[in-house]
């Protein structure tokens, strides 16, 4: 089995993903050598040397340098590339890597981080381009098809490195102490689409929740009964589909969990104590910051600020220094049940479609994930919504059991606001124009269409013909610093002129200038005539350049899950029969506990990950 290592780019793909086939590197974040490869160019048209290439990246501008020698890519190097923390020395290696391995630019990208992984390969063949007039023979991107591999046998198989998954394979392998000294003896494997452990983690704001019992009430001296959170849980919210005994288990287990994990040098530090108020609760949390900065996130940087990438990155080695394997890169596209009996799952890995036979399979699969294809079967109601969040949350459990005739738990959450694209999400700087600053917001007729001082969230576009409108700002603005990025991402647009940015917007020219020159007319004589906007809250649009921002409906994630019993096992419906040998938990069966309040959504993560893997053992070890 695979030990641990460091994985120091288990990152923040949110940002960075569109989607990827996958690859995998071993060797250092920034180098790769030709001494590993196994296949060649063999055209003898480059010039030998070293080059360096230069891309733009999400966020800066990525450097490499390619050494060749006539026939072959000897190194590849990546010497400056910082998209987002984490990620980025991840993407290097891998692609690095793969350049070298496969003697092409273009090659598979770090699945869950796209993005940064074509601007590397696209710096690349920049370098290459230096070496030669003709290098055709290093920019084909190898062509494979899947073979059948040969069928696996483990105890317990885990679908899904998220939070849920790590602590379930824990769990499963050791105890429900996550004791470092036991070992049940059960054979445990994870299986993971993404290219890096942490799932969901990796995403967050760096926030758990303690209730009780751990060194961080010890710090804020604020601790909570189980009953106090129960009753604070569940009074507010559809409660209908909630699991008394889950969720009393997913609140009991927190202390047990992050001391565990607490002594296994998990990202986690008694400096990050902090005290939430959210529903009228007061409770203790681990506010995970930036180890580098120092820094928490901060609500419009919601990603690059905060620690939970270091945290995810430290749950994954806890759980490969155990000695249990993540499999990389693999997708468990099938389960095997036969007369409501799980025996296994089928998976594709990046080169062979094959069987995994199991007493037990778990499925950590997330919540509703970022494609049509899911929204248009969970919420055919919200048609014109983006979908933008974590590519690993792929909600396969609730897909599963719907194709196989069962009921499963719809409820939106709320996480739907204003943003610009499914990339950026409604975080980062973009944010900061869309939610803080003023300006002149048009229609796709280019006519003002609300009181932009007002309440800014999804509702002010609801009633417009087209799902997206344009916020208009001049050059003296502070949200034209914020614009480099959604301008590389086509989403912010520049202009010297109101009738060029017109018609990088496609919207009609005369009445986009009507719009602006009444809007600076009213603000001159002293506010808005039109919506009523009083003139402190007006940004007169005067001085070029001028830009506009995108500005849509986007969801990051809604509660799609399944149903669960007692022991975490999964039913077809909420009243229906149980699927034995195949259990849930974190956002796959997140109907079957209340997980409201910054932070729960991680505690409550992990302890129905260590409870779902406690059962699976006991089941296991009790036959």
């Amino acid at each position: 089995m695979l030990r641990g290592k460091n994985r120091a780019a288990a990152m923040l793909a949110v940002l960075l993903t569109v989607s990827s086939a996958g690859c995998a590197a071993n060797q250092s974040a920034e180098t790769a050598s030709a001494a590993t490869s196994s296949s060649a160019a063999s055209s003898g048209s480059l010039t030998p040397g070293t080059y360096t290439g230069t891309a733009s990246g999400v966020c800066d501008d990525v450097t490499v340098e390619l050494e060749v020698s006539e026939d072959r890519i000897v190194s590849a190097r990546v010497t400056h590339v910082n998209d987002y923390p984490v990620i980025s020395d991840k993407a290097a290696e891998c692609v690095s890597q793969e350049v070298v391995d496969k003697q092409s630019v273009a090659v598979d990208a770090l699945t869950g981080a796209t993005l940064t992984s074509a601007a590397i390969m696209t710096a690349y063949r920049d370098a290459l381009s230096k070496a030669g007039d003709d290098i055709s023979a290093f920019t084909e991107q190898e062509q494979k098809e899947l073979a059948e591999g040969e069928t696996e046998t483990y105890d317990v198989v885990v679908v899904g490195a998220g939070p849920a998954g790590l602590t379930a394979a824990l769990s499963a392998a050791e105890d429900s102490e996550l004791s470092a000294d036991a070992d049940s003896g059960l054979s445990v494997l994870v299986v993971e689409s993404m290219g890096f452990g942490g799932g969901s983690m990796n995403f967050s704001g760096g926030i758990v929740a303690a209730y009780s019992g751990t060194s961080l009430n010890d710090v804020t001296g604020v601790s909570n009964t189980r009953e106090e959170v129960e009753e604070n849980f569940t009074s507010w919210g559809s409660n209908d589909a909630v699991n008394q005994t889950i969720m009393d288990t997913a609140i009991d287990y927190v202390p047990q969990v992050l001391n565990g994990l607490k002594a296994r040098d998990f990202y986690y530090d008694d400096d990050f104590a902090d005290v939430c108020t959210s529903r009228d609760l007061t409770y203790t949390t681990m506010a995970t910051k930036n180890p580098n900065t120092g820094d928490y996130i901060t609500q419009y940087d919601y990603y690059t600020h905060g620690g939970a990438a270091w945290m995810a990155d430290s749950l994954t080695d806890i759980v490969e220094d155990a000695g249990i394997e993540i499999r990389f890169n693999t997708t468990a596209v099938e389960l095997v049940v036969d007369d409501n009996t799980c025996t296994g799952i089928v998976v594709e890995g990046p080169d062979s479609r094959y069987q995994i036979n199991a007493k037990k399979v778990i499925l950590c699969t997330g919540f509703a994930d970022t494609n049509e294809e899911t929204a248009s079967m969970f919420f055919p109601d919200r048609p014109q919504a983006t979908w933008s969040g974590p590519a690993g949350n792929t909600a396969a459990a609730a897909k599963w059991i719907t194709a196989m005739g069962g009921e499963v738990f719809v409820q939106p959450s709320g996480h739907t606001s204003l943003g610009t694209n499914a990339t950026l999400g409604y975080f980062g700087p973009a944010y900061r124009v869309i939610s803080k600053y003023p300006g002149v917001w048009v229609n796709s007729d280019g006519e003002r269409f609300f009181d932009e001082s007002g309440t800014r969230n999804p509702a002010v576009l609801a009633d417009l013909d087209q799902p997206v409108a344009y916020a208009i700002f001049d050059s003296t603005q502070p949200g034209a610093a914020d614009m480099d990025l959604p301008i590389y991402e086509h989403t912010g647009f520049k202009a010297d002129t109101i009738e060029e940015l017109a018609d990088l917007i496609n919207v009609p020219a005369a009445t986009l200038q009507a719009t602006i020159d009444q809007y600076n007319s009213d603000y001159e004589a002293g506010g808005d005539t039109v919506f009523g906007t009083a003139k402190e809250n007006m940004a007169p649009v005067l001085e070029a350049p001028f830009y506009a921002l995108t500005v849509r409906q986007v969801c990051t994630s809604e509660w799609v899950s399944v149903y669960a019993d007692d022991d975490c096992t999964i039913k077809l419906s909420a009243d229906g029969p149980r699927i034995e040998n195949l259990l849930g938990a974190g956002g796959a069966i997140c109907n079957s506990y209340m997980k409201n309040g910054l932070g729960a959504g991680l505690a409550t993560a992990m302890t129905t990950g260590t409870y779902a893997g406690e059962c699976a053992r006991s089941a296991i070890l009790n036959q």
